[in-house]
């Protein structure tokens, strides 16, 4: 009995170890292949079954070096979110690595920067609006300024409703163009507020007034509901 016990614990062992070795070999290989948060899962696992495994250890280091690497990249090309993405997987994995805190610093910073930018941006925004620079060349107009906040904040909704303005001044202006028979400048702005309204029921009579010079001028344009919201 004791021997057939001793050979039931060397067969596990030796299973242990068969597997231990191809939860490496994944583990290499998923690192290798800039899978970082899948070579650390299965480093973990080795761990779990062996607390004191080295080679998982230190795979589970080169884990942590490869993500932060990877959170530092996101914030030098100015992805916040890709780079606060990857410092929670990071903190997942590695709660206690040593880099963590300056990643968090570094992202704080990141988003005080953005936050700024942001408000700027919807600033210049509104001053463009007020003082009718509503599109055009180059970046010194509204729809620039409210385009770049979206950049910085894709969901910012005084972005979105500063889009619905110019919209509803280039449907102005548009209109203003056909009262003139300057049919060329009134399509070329329904173009440009068909970018930023699709669904405006007055960029849709501005259109019809085009197709048909007979028809009467438009009333001004109203807020259009999807993105003329106020500022």
């Amino acid at each position: 009995t004791e021997v057939d016990r001793l050979g039931g614990d060397i067969a596990k062992a030796r299973s242990a170890q068969v597997q231990t070795a191809s939860l490496n070999d994944q583990a290499r290989q998923a690192l290798d292949a800039g899978r970082a948060e899948d070579a650390g899962a299965l480093y973990k696992r080795m761990l779990a079954a062996d607390p004191n495994n080295a080679v998982a250890a230190h795979g589970l280091d080169q884990v942590g070096e490869a993500l932060a690497a990877k959170a530092r990249k996101a914030l030098d090309a100015g992805d916040a979110q890709g780079a606060g993405a990857t410092v929670d997987k990071l903190t997942m994995l590695l709660p206690g690595y040593g880099e963590l805190p300056a990643l968090r610093a570094a992202l704080a910073q990141n988003r005080q920067q953005n936050d700024a930018a942001l408000a700027e941006a919807l600033r210049q925004g509104q001053d463009d609006l007020r003082a009718g620079r509503f599109s055009g060349a180059g970046g010194d107009n509204a729809l620039a300024h409210f385009k770049a906040a979206l950049a910085l904040d894709p969901d910012n909704g005084q972005a979105k409703a500063g889009l619905g303005q110019v919209a509803q001044a280039l449907v102005v202006q548009a209109n203003a163009a056909l009262d003139g028979g300057d049919r060329g400048q009134a399509a070329k702005l329904l173009d440009q507020a068909q970018a930023l309204a699709p669904k405006s029921a007055d960029l849709a009579a501005a259109r019809a007034r085009l197709g048909n010079p007979g028809v009467a001028g438009a009333a001004v344009p109203a807020a259009d509901d999807d993105q003329a919201e106020s500022a």
